[in-house]
């Protein structure tokens, strides 16, 4: 008999710039909106939530700290300050419910963690991670953040202070990146159709930096800088790494904002392919777009997959779902992501007319 799928489902309430989201996210789950609408809070959200937890687990388990509770408030406001900028909000509420049970539940007061209940992902063993794709711009600051570890490690044998700042999204990125785990195997199928899209694997050599190796027409290989490949190959790369590093897995969720941006729409219902097989293997996802080509190509994706994909809305402050129905969220989704072709029919009537 096969294994009934886990329920999960967030819900926010003024938080950052949604004021309310309730969220079926199962399986794979679409956010589309304009720009500024909500979409990348749900990614932060799940971010903060997932390491909050499990940092504060982890010190409680190593003895390291004898009250699970407070650190995990602590924790959580770390993150208010590194993936808000200590700016979420006056008073706002966040849980997350697995099959009904309650895992995570928050209040946060004056941009300060003022609750955080729930059993957390102990008995559960859902979230070994959380990780969010926003941008391939990694790549071009991975030897800074190489020089980053280096200068971390120095600080912990000497005592030094570390006063550089960094983007810590993109430093957790860089994290997954630079060092494989050693507990899993890698999805060699994903991994070589991937290389099959972009002609090419993404390479680590001896010293612990990338290079794209490209395949060429007669079929010999050529090592190319990373500085010198395009930017949609880097977005491909950073999936293609990531399998091979074993950071996609079951165990979290895999959050990609926007991931058209850098990619032509042939390309980007080639990376949406991925994104539901992905899915279909049992990854967990969040996809934000404002891109219609991405949105259709996960939809008809999804459903030559069997997936359980939910669609919703972000606009005016809440994401939504129309009625519980994918089929008139979609619709309404399409409508608002066409509004520019009809300022375009506007642009012809006014021409013809004057």
């Amino acid at each position: 008999m096969k294994a009934k799928n886990k329920k999960y489902n967030l819900n926010i309430l003024n938080i950052g710039l949604i004021k309310k989201a309730n969220l079926n996210l199962s399986s794979l789950t679409v956010i589309a909106g304009e720009n500024d609408s909500g979409k990348s809070t749900v990614g932060k959200v799940l971010m903060a939530l997932i390491k909050s937890d499990n940092t504060a687990r982890h010190k409680f388990y190593s003895k390291q700290s004898n009250s699970f509770a407070k650190n995990r408030m602590k924790n959580f406001d770390k993150q208010i300050e590194l993936l808000f900028d200590n700016n979420i909000t006056d008073n706002g509420e966040i849980n997350f419910l697995v099959d009904d049970t309650l895992v995570y539940d928050l209040k946060i007061v004056n941009n300060r963690c003022n609750k955080f209940d729930g059993i957390g992902h102990k008995d559960t063993r859902d979230f070994l991670d959380c990780t969010l794709m926003q941008t391939p711009l990694v790549w071009d600051l991975y030897e800074f953040f190489v020089s980053i570890a280096t200068q971390r490690t120095e600080n912990d044998i000497y005592g030094y202070e570390n006063n550089i700042q960094y983007p810590y999204i993109l430093w957790d990125l860089y994290a997954k990146l630079a060092k494989k785990r050693i507990d899993c195997e890698p999805n060699e199928k994903l991994i070589d159709e991937i290389s099959q899209i972009i002609k090419g694997n993404f390479v680590k050599d001896s010293i612990g930096k990338y290079y794209y190796e490209r395949q060429n027409s007669d079929g010999n290989f050529v090592k190319v800088p990373l500085k010198n490949i395009a930017t949609g190959i880097k977005n491909f790369g950073i999936v293609q790494v990531l399998l091979k590093n074993c950071y996609i897995n079951k165990l979290g969720f895999f959050i990609f904002d926007e991931p058209e941006i850098n990619l032509h729409p042939k390309w980007q219902l080639k990376f949406a392919k991925i994104l539901t097989k992905l899915s279909k293997i049992g990854v967990k996802i969040v996809v934000n777009s404002h891109s219609p080509y991405m949105v259709e190509a996960l939809q008809r994706y999804s459903k030559k997959e069997k997936l359980d994909t939910n669609f919703y809305l972000a606009q005016d402050g809440e994401i939504l779902q129309i009625d519980n129905n994918n089929e008139k969220t979609l619709a309404l989704i399409f409508s608002k992501l066409s509004e520019p072709f009809d300022e375009f029919d506007k642009m012809d009537s006014e021409t013809i007319n004057g």
